[in-house]
């Protein structure tokens, strides 16, 4: 017999033994008084409730950087639209992301391609940047 029809007639017997000692005798029990239907209704089933549309909130920008700002930590650019957005850097958590992150901050220059992800707002708007990449294929490996 094949093994694999082996293991599913076991797991039938199994199962089945399981079910019927599960079962209980069968007493006779007073009933249980009729409880009053309930008044039919013109329709049971009720509409769902409308749902808001699915809000993202990170968005990638395909864009133009313009520049960076060290001091008051944004970033400049112009998405592939032609919109022009500056907002804040968020900077990341750990101490070897943030090494990262100066590295390509000093590898940067006004005019390069770059993917901006950032955090958007109701309208799809960039509230704030979360992470970049390079899309230069000359560009170091380690930002693109």
């Amino acid at each position: 017999m094949n093994p694999k029809r082996f293991l599913l007639v076991i797991g039938f017997l199994a199962s089945a033994a399981a079910s019927a000692s599960a079962e209980e005798p069968k007493t006779p029990a007073s009933p249980a008084p009729a409880s009053p239907a309930p008044a039919p209704t013109k329709s049971r089933v009720q509409a769902a409730p409308a749902q808001a549309p699915l809000l993202r909130s990170v968005k990638a920008f395909n864009a133009t950087l313009d520049g960076l700002d060290g001091d008051t930590k944004t970033i400049s650019f112009t998405s592939d639209d032609g919109k022009s957005y500056t907002v804040p850097v968020e900077m990341p958590g750990s101490p070897e992301a943030q090494e990262r992150a100066f590295a390509l901050a000093a590898a940067l220059k006004p005019g390069d391609k770059i993917v901006v992800f950032c955090k958007v707002n109701q309208k799809e708007e960039p509230t704030a940047a979360t992470a970049l990449r390079l899309t230069d294929p000359n560009a170091p490996s380690r930002f693109r």
